[in-house]
């Protein structure tokens, strides 16, 4: 038998059931015997969990709607406080968004059927009722109620759009091409009523009187299914013509065909236009009036536009329209560009593409320009346009010699100063931590320290005198097992000339060991060569031993645990992933996870990770895992979503999933059993009552 909840037996009392898994019906019906046979044919139906309230009179039946929700009203026509078809148009009228399902019996059956007509899912006829057809009749009345209302929702949405969108909309009958609708702010754009409208072909209106062009354009639109006007002068009622985009779709809506027309008004964009080519001969004249070499370039590094300097001074250096006039791509010139300054140009393109895509708001650039009696410097400027339109950067070359010559003229009197004043500024920007200073490279015997600060003293014992005394001092207190590693790093970045960063361990001068990370940048000397090394050295000791606690629980964790983006890629596995399903981590991580799940979880799946990116933790989801023997593994999953990752933990449920299987399949075998045996049983009484038959006729 089928698991049903049986509430209220006793007429006329209302009781809500809890089963939140269950179909909840509320039955309304007076007669006992009724009742007793629907609740016999729903303990029938093995597919379904029903929760069942019975009620006798219409006034439980509305007190219970309102008390909580039921899927489905079991309707009887004739109640004690209620008769015939009033019965059905009060709990509708009441309760317009529960379907019902009306018990009927032979003698009102029209009236069941006039109940349906009005809005009633379907009706039963007592007395012929059987299980199968009582689940079925159910769920497709919960169905077709849900379908309805959907529908009643998409119509109204779509009459919302149809009478409040900014463009002018009418529909016509493909067939006669009779106009049948038209929109509110189509009324407003040609000053036409509804009424004026509808009814009439387009060659009857004003706006549309050519008879001719209106019947090819029919033709046209039955033949392709669209026509498109971008530009269309319209004359309105009061005879003052617009500019229209009008558009035309030919399509199916129930079963006849329509032709639906767009009409925007382009007018205001049009005057648009005109002002935005003004606009464009303003900008040129402004550029024009500057001394700055300009050009405004596309997003591809295309010249687009040019001033009049940059014409000159091209055509004074010899230079050409392809290479430097509208149309030339100055990337793909800065790009080929030879000589002894070509390093400048990659760097300027290189800038350039950076600005384009955003990632830095400009940039500038001093460069020298030689000729045959003299050196020109100048300063190139690149910024990018902000805005809706599409992408543009101004690129301005300004002369800037007479300020170059002075800098060069003053650069001897100020280096020593500059120099002292920005080791101070890196010295102060560096703190807190060890901050030091040295000459020569990493690991060098010739490395010396000329600076480094009193902190050094409180993080490893050792003082600033020791440490200035003894060249490459800190390599002398590197844990042995790091030593070799920290000098080649270091004198890496040396090499390199830029920044760098290394983490490695120092022994105190009490036994104590650290780890700490160095931050370095190298100093260069006027040529541009390494001569030494600046930087700060912080203790990082209780941030690694963080770490390392964090990687060891994840590492030996039983549980699965992984780290996922919102792009379906697994980005960290424990082992446990590898134990289970039987792939590397390498392997799980190179492809989207979906690719391992189990095709009928995918919709599952992708609904739970549809939740997860709008912030929403999942909590106890299964699905199935294919693994490498190509059996899969039901898995069930906590995840939550943070700063941009997901976050999750899996456990291994195959074996409950199984358990639950095998009891299923238990029960369903036990119940055919208990069918078989309750057949044979009736086969014998049938028969046993046949021979008593038999026996007391001879005996009469």
């Amino acid at each position: 038998m089928n698991d049903i909840k049986i509430n209220d037996i006793k007429m006329n009392e209302v009781q809500i059931p809890n089963d939140d898994d269950s179909l909840h019906i509320l039955l309304v019906e007076d007669n006992p015997t009724d009742v007793m046979l629907l609740e016999e044919a729903l303990g029938e139906v093995h597919t379904s969990h029903f929760a069942l309230t019975c009620v006798t009179r219409l006034d439980g039946a509305l007190k219970a709607l309102h008390l909580r929700r039921f899927d489905v009203v079991l309707l009887d026509l004739g109640l004690p406080d209620s008769q015939g078809f009033e019965t059905f148009t009060q709990v509708q009228s009441e309760h317009p968004s529960v379907p019902i399902l009306i018990l009927s019996g032979l003698k009102d059956e029209e009236l069941a059927i006039r109940a349906v007509q009005e809005g009633a899912q379907d009706f039963l006829v007592k007395g012929k009722i059987n299980s199968s057809m009582l689940s079925r009749i159910i769920r497709y009345g919960i169905e077709r109620k849900r379908s309805e209302q959907r529908l009643t929702a998409s119509e109204v949405g779509y009459r919302r759009l149809f009478e409040t969108t900014q463009d002018g909309i009418f529909i016509l009958d493909a067939e006669t091409g009779q106009i049948t609708d038209a929109n509110p702010f189509l009324e407003q754009l040609l000053g036409y009523s509804l009424e004026e409208f509808k009814g009439k072909r387009l060659c009857e209106i004003a706006p549309f009187r050519h008879k001719r062009a209106n019947q090819a354009a029919l033709e046209t639109l039955k033949e392709k299914d669209h026509i498109a006007y971008p530009d269309l002068p319209l004359a309105t009622k009061s005879g003052q013509f617009i500019d229209v985009e009008f558009t035309s779709n030919l399509y199916t809506a129930g079963t006849r065909r329509v032709i639906q027309c767009n009409i925007r008004d382009i007018s205001a964009r049009k005057i648009t236009e005109a002002v935005e080519q003004e606009l464009q001969r303003f900008l040129q004249s402004t550029l024009d009036a500057l001394g700055s070499h300009i050009a405004v370039l596309t997003q591809n590094g295309e010249i687009v536009a040019l001033n009049k300097a940059w014409r000159e001074f091209s055509d004074e250096n010899g230079g050409s329209a392809i290479s430097c006039g509208v149309g030339a791509n100055y990337l793909e010139v800065c790009d080929q560009a030879q000589g002894e300054w070509a390093s400048e140009a990659s760097f300027l393109a290189q800038g350039i593409r950076d600005i384009i895509a955003g990632e830095k708001p400009t940039m500038c650039l001093e460069y020298p320009c030689s000729r045959p009696d003299e050196v020109l410097w100048f300063n190139v400027c690149v910024t990018r346009f902000t805005g809706m339109g599409p992408t543009r950067v101004v690129v301005a070359h300004e002369n800037i010699t007479a300020h170059k010559r002075a800098e060069a003229a003053q650069a001897e009197l100020t280096s020593l100063i500059e120099s002292e004043r920005q080791r101070a500024q890196n010295i102060v920007a560096n703190l807190p931590g060890v901050v030091w200073e040295s000459w020569g490279a990493a690991g060098s015997s010739r490395q010396r320290l000329n600076f480094v600060s009193d902190y050094v003293f409180t993080m490893v014992g050792y003082s600033v005198e020791e440490w200035l005394a003894t060249p490459n001092f800190w390599l002398s207190i590197v844990h042995p097992d790091d030593k070799a590693r920290a000098e080649r790093e270091g004198e890496a970045i040396f090499a390199s000339g830029k920044t760098g960063t290394v983490e490695y361990r120092w022994i105190t001068r009490d036994g104590r060991v650290l780890w700490i990370e160095t931050q370095m940048a190298v100093i260069h000397d006027e040529a541009g060569q390494s001569t030494g090394m600046r930087g700060v050295t912080m203790d990082i000791t209780q941030r690694r031993q963080a770490e390392e606690e964090r990687d060891r629980f994840f590492t030996m964790s039983l549980d699965m645990l992984c780290i996922a983006d919102h792009n379906g890629f697994f980005k960290r596995l424990n082992p446990a992933f590898e134990t289970t399903l039987g792939y590397s981590n390498a392997e799980l991580m190179a492809h989207p996870f979906l690719e391992l799940v189990h095709p009928d979880d995918h919709a599952a799946t992708l609904a739970v990770m549809s939740d997860l990116d709008v912030g929403a933790p999942t909590l106890k989801f299964a699905n199935r895992y294919l693994c490498r023997d190509g059996s899969y593994r039901w898995l069930s999953w906590v995840s939550v979503p943070y700063e941009g990752l997901i976050y999750a933990v899996a456990h291994d449920i195959t074996s409950l999933k199984d358990a639950e299987s095998a009891l299923h399949q238990a029960n369903d075998e036990l119940e055919l059993r208990v069918e078989k045996r309750t057949a044979e049983l009736e086969y014998s009484n049938a028969n046993l009552q046949s021979e008593i038959l038999e026996r007391s006729k001879a005996e009469a």
